[in-house]
């Protein structure tokens, strides 16, 4: 995939881990190594993921994936206070989407069962064009093989795409 093929695309949708990533970047990078959250990445990681979503035009998050980051973040708290106390202002980038979860389990169901409603929602998104950004290798790996755009941001890391 080319940056200009990335660019083609409606927007991105990044899921929640990544989100999560980017939001304590967004409060303190050098948070990012010692929180629990997200030690398996670096202040490196956070300014790729912050160039890498200035690609699109658009950045997509879900309902369901602002639930789930909003239940990680609980209780996460630094020196100014909790980090959920910025997440209205920190996301004021991104649009976010509403997908009936009902219809989507009833619809997607051998996939529900597998992956759960947030990545439930990404697949169908992924039908509309919307690029899936995961550190879900299974889950990428499910759209990628039905030809759905899907990139695993561990792989972003391991190419330096960007560079």
């Amino acid at each position: 995939m080319t940056i200009q093929h990335l660019r083609n695309r409606k927007g991105v949708l990044i899921d929640t881990n990544l989100l999560v990533l980017y939001l304590i970047g967004l409060y303190d990078p050098q948070r990012i190594e010692s929180n629990k959250r997200t030690r398996a990445y670096t202040s490196d990681d956070f300014y790729l993921l912050t160039n890498f979503l200035q690609l699109f035009k658009q950045a997509i998050i879900t309902t369901n994936i602002l639930t789930e980051v909003s239940n990680l973040l609980e209780g996460v708290s630094y020196q100014n206070g909790p980090v959920l106390a910025h997440l209205p202002e920190y996301l004021g980038t991104f649009k976010e989407v509403h997908l009936l979860g009902s219809a989507i389990m009833l619809n997607n169901r051998p996939l529900f069962v597998k992956f759960g409603l947030s990545d439930t929602t990404a697949y169908e998104l992924a039908k509309q064009d919307y690029l899936v950004l995961t550190d879900d290798l299974d889950f990428c790996y499910f759209l990628q093989s039905n030809n759905l755009p899907a990139l695993n941001f561990n792989n972003i890391r391991t190419i330096n795409f960007l560079r």
